[in-house]
């Protein structure tokens, strides 16, 4: 699917993996968000109420997110300033940001089931 400006999304129906899917699902099941590394904004909405948009500004690169489920946590990696940060789910306010090494350049991320790591 492409967005203006090209921008790649990639849908549940897309996902090979059968592992992958149950994640997707789990995670996103009713809600969509879309990272704009040009603009530095993240752009969440439920399925079910699409005028209701949560949008959080970053000051970076925000490129990829994870969620814990278990502790409704978005973890959102900012490619320019190697740094992920936290969020609550669906929610603006930043909870922490973990600095990585120079020049990490984290593109993806991804949690353990257990969401611990």
């Amino acid at each position: 699917i492409q967005i203006k400006g090209d921008l790649p999304i990639e849908t549940y129906a897309e996902l090979k993996d059968r592992k992958e899917k149950a994640s997707f699902f789990k995670a996103f099941h009713e809600v969509l968000y879309l990272t704009s590394p040009d603009t530095g904004k993240i752009l969440f909405f439920k399925l079910k109420e699409p005028n209701k948009v949560t949008e959080i500004q970053t000051t970076g690169t925000p490129f990829d997110l994870s969620i814990n489920n278990k502790e409704k946590i978005i973890y959102i990696t900012d490619v320019a300033k190697d740094k992920i940060y936290e969020y609550p789910f669906l929610k603006k306010e930043l909870i922490k940001e973990r600095k990585l090494p120079p020049k990490s350049n984290p593109i993806a991320i991804s949690l353990s089931e257990d969401g611990d790591k």
